[in-house]
């Protein structure tokens, strides 16, 4: 599957929103009691939801578990990472070639390194994508847009995330508040240190992607947190050069996040927070 018949997906990826038509959801009714990766908070004024997202999906994650769909309904205030409902998509796609795509004749091949630019080829090859269609990439941008590709070979898309999903549901009745601005998350992707490094990091994944991700997807049915922090994060415990874009894509956005959660909570109408489970673990 090429990269250019993705286009729409792997620039909103990028953002970690999409802007998809809503769908109908169907599948197999969840127990109700069942752990989740929703958490309950009570402030001095309010109760607020807060739940992990995967920001893509597939029909069997639907319907939800009642008490989300319950904390949904209980709430005034949908609070997610970025609203997909009033994106500026042809401005974005501006941004995005603007940002991570070389100019003139400069490549990915010349500002990454020789071993990364194999692993880089042998990936391409196997997945039957043309270096040509890659070459002008640069590191993070190519590396979100495998990703995308990867997962959506694998069945799950990115009108199912559980984001887009609350977030069309919200169907003008619930105020949409975000945590962050598109600007914000461009420049966390795009102004990422030594994206050679973070290309390798995520072409590392990408090799196991299939059982990666099928585990993460179980962790998050079963509202197992620790399975999830064991396969998002402990397998970098002892690569030391990697644990900077940990740091940078989760841990500090935390900070940022958790601060602007402070200031909602003291507000009295209920919130229900949608964030990435990624960013609710460890």
């Amino acid at each position: 599957m090429c990269y250019r018949n993705l286009s729409k997906y792997s620039l909103l990826t990028l953002l970690l929103i999409l802007a998809i038509p809503k769908l109908i959801m169907a599948g197999e009714p969840n127990i109700s009691n069942e752990k989740s990766f929703l958490w309950e908070i009570q402030s001095n004024s309010t109760t607020a939801y807060i739940l992990g997202s995967l920001h893509f999906a597939d029909k069997t994650f639907y319907p939800l578990k009642n008490k989300i769909e319950d904390a949904f309904d209980d709430s005034s205030i949908l609070v997610v990472e970025i609203n997909p409902l009033v994106i500026d998509e042809a401005k974005m796609r501006k941004a995005i070639v603007e940002r991570g795509i070389y100019k003139g004749s400069e490549t990915i091949q010349e500002n990454i390194s020789d071993n990364t630019f194999e692993i880089l080829s042998s990936f391409l090859t196997q997945n039957s994508i043309p270096v040509a269609n890659v070459i002008k990439m640069k590191p993070t941008m190519l590396a979100f847009t495998l990703s995308t590709i990867k997962l959506m070979q694998m069945g799950y898309r990115p009108e199912y995330g559980i984001d887009m999903y609350f977030s069309k549901k919200s169907g003008g009745e619930k105020t949409i508040i975000e945590l962050e601005t598109i600007e914000e998350q461009l420049t966390l992707i795009f102004d990422m240190p030594n994206g050679d490094s973070f290309l390798e990091y995520t072409l590392l994944d990408l090799q196991q992607i299939e059982s990666l991700f099928k585990n993460i997807v179980k962790a998050w049915k079963d509202g197992d947190y620790t399975a999830m922090e064991k396969f998002l994060f402990k397998s970098y415990e002892n690569k030391p050069k990697f644990k900077p874009f940990l740091k940078r894509i989760y841990f500090d956005r935390n900070i940022q996040m958790v601060s602007k959660i402070k200031t909602l909570l003291k507000g009295k109408q209920k919130l229900f927070f949608v964030v990435a489970s990624s960013n609710l673990i460890g």
